[in-house]
């Protein structure tokens, strides 16, 4: 399994590596984006950003907002989309 993540990790499309680029920015400055406002960002539907993502170990996790169930990327997160950020 871990193999499979470190070969997709290394290919990464333009929009896969500018939402993640958003996603870290967001959570750096405290807050957690969701996967809608991530993919809205870089022109994805948020099942097709979740799909590539997902490659690289990074899930949305699901929470309730507002009174409405949303999934968002989580500051445990950081780590991992910072090394995902620096190898490709």
């Amino acid at each position: 399994e871990g193999e499979a993540i470190i070969c997709a990790a290394s290919q990464l499309t333009p929009e896969a590596r500018q939402a993640l680029s958003f996603i870290l920015q967001e959570l750096e400055a405290g807050r957690e984006p969701t996967s809608r406002e991530a993919a809205e960002k870089v022109g994805l539907t948020p099942t097709g950003l979740g799909m590539q993502l997902s490659k690289s170990g990074i899930k949305a996790k699901n929470t309730r907002r507002e009174m409405k169930s949303v999934k968002i990327y989580t500051k445990p997160m950081i780590g991992r989309i910072r090394e995902i950020l620096s190898k490709n």
